[in-house]
């Protein structure tokens, strides 16, 4: 469950904030000042901060949290009235503080997930990169489908961790992540069914001709949209580097 840290003056307002992320499965506590803000992350684990910044010590919460390598990997996200679309420095994102309470939730739940997804590129990209350091020419003459079986697996991971991320890849981004997601599906299952065969047939099977021909049709689908998506402009850096 996601954790969320509220620091707002209006204890009111916070703690109906705090039911309606309850009810969206993230778990929230409030407090009513920067200075608490700052002690709170010092002791307790966190995801994301949402910080009132019409609270007189709240820039100096952003700063005190920067400063310390412990919290400083701790998200801030500030809210201000009319300051949607802003950006201040130690801050992940300013909203407008005339959201309504039930969108600002929705907002930090979205936030939050990106997030999720984020780590799972990066986790699966490092998985994926070791295992290419890991396979030799020797591996592959001895067991080439089983290793290209956990190469595609990976491939499928990323696809699957890259799904959040879908709408910062451009207006015909999500259609072609879609022919990216079918064809890494499509590899995969056509390396299962000849995984299905004896080990003796399985080599054969992959030098077969047609069965090439599908793969290279397959990979130039994958390797084709994957490079017109990154073409667009603005694609976050994790996810370029996970497509």
């Amino acid at each position: 469950m996601h954790r969320v840290l509220i620091a707002d003056a209006d204890p009111l307002r916070a703690c109906h904030l705090e039911a309606d992320l309850e009810d969206l499965g993230i778990k929230a506590i409030s407090v009513v000042s920067g200075e608490m803000a700052v002690a709170f992350c010092r002791e307790y684990d966190l995801d994301l901060v949402l910080l009132d910044l019409e609270m007189g010590d709240a820039r100096d919460a952003v700063r005190l949290l920067g400063e310390n390598e412990m919290t400083a990997r701790i998200p801030i996200m500030g809210i201000l009235a009319d300051g949607g679309g802003i950006t201040e420095n130690g801050l992940c994102k300013v909203l407008d503080g005339s959201i309504l309470r039930m969108e600002l939730a929705q907002e930090l739940q979205k936030y939050l997930r990106r997030e999720e997804g984020l780590a799972g590129c990066q986790q699966a990209a490092v998985k994926l990169e070791a295992s290419y350091v890991k396979i030799s020419a020797k591996d592959l003459g001895e067991n080439p489908v089983s290793l290209l079986l956990q190469l595609s697996e990976q491939i499928l991971g990323l696809a699957e961790n890259l799904k959040a991320s879908v709408t910062s890849f451009g207006p015909d981004g999500p259609e072609m992540f879609e022919f990216v997601e079918k064809s890494s599906n499509q590899m995969h299952q056509c390396l299962v069914r000849i995984a299905a065969h004896e080990p003796d047939q399985q080599a054969s099977r992959l030098r077969d001709r047609e069965v090439r021909h599908d793969f290279r049709n397959i990979l130039a689908s994958i390797r084709g949209f994957t490079d017109l998506i990154l073409m667009e402009d603005g694609i976050p850096e994790e996810e370029a580097a996970a497509l």
